[in-house]
């Protein structure tokens, strides 16, 4: 294998990781994964410099270094939700996602040139294609950040597609790991139940918690959210139909300031007897506020 097919092999390995990251964090931290992009793509422009002598290659590449570490330097998530009033926000996350597109295919063209007479079709596909690609990742990307902006429409007419008991497993949280993970269960129970009445902020989550409210609500004929919450903190879950079971991914929210993105998991809801399902407060949090009320 020639160096060009390694490194064209590395340029898309790190294209596909973007896209990775960026449906992972989701839009409010499309710069930072942007810089994370940018940082570890520059020496790979430099490197290609050496085979090609294109200068542009060569600027770009010491550019990427100080662009990426100021994008990473960005106090995501905060001034992003300001721009969103203004109308700014989601062409932002177009834009971020569509500029690792555009140098990977740019860098693509330069380190695989047509050889011989490049006529008006080859033309054609080389330079429309690539514009094409970009084009409908700004538009698919923009409206991606408008819906993951927006809160879910509660739908009660779905609440008997859902309602029952589940038992829930989570994937690895990232950020977070284990400590994370080993400190959930304190809130989310394993086994819950979808009540189909009606509570402070959507249907019941039973069992109880002593995070004050746990409710659900049906999205679509397929789709659910549910929500553990306190004054300060909460857990929140958005699951689609996946045959009998229900899967998607959790977000643990809080106001506190952190440098990292909020921690986050996949989730695995599997329908199970009602039997195994307990109708009293965790344990663990019964215990917490008996404690704080000095008992």
């Amino acid at each position: 294998m020639s160096w060009r097919w390694l490194l064209a092999i590395i340029a898309f390995a790190m294209l596909f990781a973007f896209g990775v990251s960026m449906w992972w964090f989701g839009p409010p931290y499309a710069t930072r994964v942007l810089g994370v992009w940018m940082v570890l793509t520059a020496p790979l422009f430099l490197i290609t410099y050496r085979m090609t002598r294109a200068r542009w290659m060569l600027y770009l590449g010491f550019s990427l270094l100080p662009l990426g570490l100021v994008s990473l330097l960005l106090p995501f998530p905060y001034w992003s939700w300001y721009l969103d009033t203004e109308g700014a926000f989601v062409s932002l996350v177009g834009l971020a996602c569509a500029i690792p597109l555009i140098l990977t295919f740019a860098w693509t063209l330069s380190v695989f040139p047509e050889s011989g007479h490049v006529g008006p079709r080859q033309w054609l596909v080389r330079t429309g294609g690539p514009i094409l690609l970009t084009s409908f990742t700004i538009f698919a990307t923009s409206v991606w950040a408008v819906a993951d902006s927006e809160a879910p429409v509660a739908k009660p007419q779905y609440t008997q597609n859902f309602a029952g008991c589940y038992e829930l497993d989570f994937g690895r949280w990232i950020p977070g790991g284990d400590e994370f993970r080993r400190a959930l269960p304190a809130v989310v129970p394993q086994r819950i139940r979808l009540d189909s009445t009606y509570a402070e902020g959507g249907l019941l989550i039973r069992p109880p918690t002593w995070w004050g409210r746990a409710s659900w609500v049906p999205t679509g004929s397929r789709s659910i959210t549910m929500t553990w919450s306190d004054v300060f903190n909460s857990v929140n879950m958005r699951l689609y139909r996946w045959g009998r079971d229900l899967r998607g991914r959790v977000i643990a929210y809080s106001d506190a300031d952190w440098p990292v993105p909020e921690p986050r998991a996949l989730v695995h809801a599997r329908p199970t007897d009602c039997a195994n399902v307990s109708t009293d407060t965790l344990r663990y949090g019964t215990m917490r506020l008996e404690r704080g009320r000095g008992r």
